[in-house]
């Protein structure tokens, strides 16, 4: 495979899984073996086709029509294989299994319709030529014809508005197109379509005629039925079936190689264009649901024919310029790169503050740490909340509150300077994150930001008073921790700490290794059986005995905590103390993270558990728990959110629904974003409205 394709390769390998696409469909696979087997009959084609329910259906539905006028009605795979002919089937259920999982690709604007429209009635055109030519290959001419352009949906994801625009301008005949996205783009629809048939494991047959439909073959002195489809393919693949087509100089033979390579005369040419609209008319009940619903298949193949007519004696008048077409999408696919820049900026940052949002101090803050657990460098944190916010909004109005956020936002800001980046976590809360400082500078910026926040003049922000904040700092080389939501906790715990001891003051911490078994400031060793250790060997040690640490808490809490409001539920809360995972969404909504977490009690509606994070309220989660070799998976709500000691948290979630199945830990996202409750919580997060809501996390 060319250099230039293994990035592509890995691009459409993770578009086939995003779309859950098989890139080798075992139906497939079964259908291309019989068709090799000169032996196989009806039986074996129903019997691999009656395990896909959806062409299983289609094949009855199709073998049901008015066209096939069966007067008792076909209700097995096995009767309607027999029906349609065997010949028939092939193609069409193979092609189907194919094509059909192109429709799941989505994000880019594209015709899908319109698209299947000119590749069907590509691949009757190339069926109608290879009966006169090769009619033991007419099945595998139909499925070239079929997916000769498949590249072009997946390319409309990979590169996005820029292509599908080329695409959609359709004054391109398709060896124009070919040319311009070669000069326009890093990839082209022949390097997807070749990945594709790699990825498929597509037979030579009908992959060497699929990668070379837009190569003039050379002519062979005993050429094979290979040789013979690529000579097929090539030429309909330059067929195009657009009102305004131009025609590029390369076609200016096309006419001729028609009669002379082909040896189709003007008569039999006209003859498969007719053949080539009854197939369609065939072809298409099958693939009904997948093209428009009018269609004037005559008129489409008469402009085929109109185009190879003007090519013969108007091509040097109708010339493509493709220069001024290249430049013309090098200016649209600059001009989209800079607004999708110009968005991604204006999305990270918070509206009122200017300063980064939570969901990108979020993402700075992930890569912070894996700087830090990959090479050690260290990392700290300040987590600042106003005093008395809601107070001074209550006396002095909105307006005066916005203005303060703005003041106490930029003053961080200058207090931090280069050597971090600042964002508001929500409401009135801040966090900066400090990279490769030392504890001494970690803790000097944050009390000194305390200090300059008190002295700050109130005047210019329409009040007489003083402005104060509960800060918490805390500083790691060689970090306990491996989440950002984490580290966000520990500095929330110490900022919790100032809020306890009397408001407007700085508390700080260094993070060791073994923070949770030693104090703040003891320090661990480097080696573990005189192996040093780097920081993600010494993370993953930690995390060996986090479940254990969590039940030990869960255990003494339920034996401390008198439950006084026995007899009094509806629903009896069993304390049991078992290991889980707890599955959330990250800030973006965009991915699915884990956290191993114990039980503290649970009931038929609802669970406690202990988490090394803090969660929101109302955010979607899901428990995961096993039993022998079985899994249940909880799906709910988070009702509450507390801290316990360290970097633990108990949890709250109320059930919606249950399975045996996983419901957002699957392997995407896109499932579990189709239930409405699951997407209203993540569009919640997304907009921060889970973040600043009154009381959603609690404290101690």
């Amino acid at each position: 495979m060319a250099r230039g394709e293994n990035g592509l390769r890995s691009q459409l390998t993770a578009l086939f899984a995003k779309a859950k696409m098989p890139t080798s469909p075992t139906l497939a696979a079964r259908i291309l073996e019989l068709i090799d087997d000169p032996n196989a009959g009806a039986s074996d084609f129903a019997a691999a086709i009656r395990v896909d329910g959806a062409l299983s259906a289609r094949l009855l539905k199709t073998a049901n029509s008015a066209h096939y006028a069966q007067r008792i009605p076909v209700t097995t795979v096995e009767r309607a294989v027999t029906v349609l002919g065997i010949r028939s089937v092939k193609s069409a259920s193979l092609g189907f299994q194919l094509v059909g999982h192109l429709d799941k690709l989505g994000g880019a604007p594209f015709d899908m319709r319109t698209f299947w429209q000119h590749s069907l009635l590509r691949a009757c055109v190339m069926r109608a030529i290879a009966k006169r030519l090769i009619p033991d290959r007419e099945e595998e001419a139909f499925l070239i014809g079929l997916l000769q352009d498949c590249g072009i949906p997946l390319l409309v994801q990979v590169l996005g508005c820029g292509y599908a625009t080329l695409y959609r301008s359709r004054h391109l005949s398709p060896t124009a197109f070919h040319r311009v996205e070669k000069e326009s783009f890093p990839h082209t629809h022949v390097e997807a379509v070749r990945v594709m048939a790699a990825e498929w494991r597509l037979p030579e047959v009908i992959a060497s005629p699929l990668c070379n439909h837009h190569r003039r073959p050379k002519p062979a002195q005993d050429p094979d039925e290979t040789d013979r489809l690529t000579t097929i393919s090539y030429f309909v693949g330059a067929l195009g079936f657009a009102s305004d087509m131009t025609v590029d100089p390369e076609e200016k033979e096309l006419a001729g190689f028609r009669a002379s390579v082909l040896g189709l005369d003007d008569e039999a040419w006209q003859r498969v264009l007719s053949r080539a609209s009854d197939e369609y008319q065939r072809a298409g009940i099958l693939f009904g649901d997948q093209l428009p619903e009018s269609l004037d298949v005559t008129d489409l193949l008469s402009e085929a024919n109109r185009q190879l007519c003007k090519v013969a004696g108007d091509a040097d008048t109708r010339l493509l310029d493709i220069e001024a077409e290249r430049e013309s999408v090098r200016r649209e696919q600059q001009r989209l790169e800079g607004a999708l820049r110009e968005y991604r900026e204006r999305a990270a940052l918070d509206p009122l503050t200017n300063i980064l949002n939570r969901g990108a101090i979020t993402e700075v803050t992930r890569r912070a740490i894996e700087e830090n657990l990959d090479s050690g460098a260290a990392i700290g944190m300040i987590f600042a909340d106003l005093d008395d916010f809601k107070k001074l909004n209550d006396t002095h109005g909105h307006g005066v509150g916005d203005r303060v956020l703005k003041a106490t936002a930029g003053l961080l800001t200058r207090e931090v300077g280069q050597v971090g980046s600042v964002g508001r976590y929500g409401g009135e809360e801040f966090v900066a994150v400090l990279r490769g400082v030392t504890p001494d500078a970690t803790r000097a910026i944050a009390e000194r930001f305390v200090q300059r926040l008190r002295g700050l003049d109130t005047a210019p922000l329409g009040f007489e008073g003083t402005v104060t904040c509960s800060l918490g700092a805390v500083w790691a080389d060689s970090l306990p921790l491996s989440s950002a939501e984490e580290l966000f906790g520990a500095a929330d715990e110490q900022m919790y700490r100032a809020k306890r001891a009397g408001k407007d003051r700085c508390f700080f911490a260094v993070l060791a290794s073994a923070a949770r078994d030693r104090g703040p400031h003891e320090r661990s060793g480097n080696a573990v059986g005189g192996v040093a250790e780097t920081p993600r060997r010494r993370r993953a040690r930690d995390d060996a005995s986090l479940p254990a640490s969590l039940a030990d808490v869960a255990t003494k809490l339920n034996a401390a905590e008198a439950d006084g409001f026995v007899g009094m539920r509806k629903q009896e809360r069993k304390r049991v103390v078992l290991p889980c995972r707890l599955h959330y969404f990250t800030e973006s909504g965009n991915e699915v993270r884990a956290e191993k977490a114990v039980t503290r009690n649970i009931s038929t509606g609802g669970i406690a558990l202990l988490v090394p994070r803090p969660m929101v309220r109302a955010e979607a989660v899901e428990v995961v728990m096993r039993k022998e070799d079985s899994q249940l998976f909880l799906a709910g709500l988070v009702t509450f959110c507390r801290h316990i000691e360290g970097g633990i948290h108990e949890v709250g979630v109320q059930f919606v629904m249950h399975s045996v199945a996983p419901i957002i830990s699957g392997s995407g996202t896109e499932s579990a974003l189709k239930i409405d409750w699951i997407a209203n919580a993540v569009d919640a997060k997304r907009s921060g409205k889970l973040a600043s809501a009154e009381n959603a996390v609690a404290s101690d």
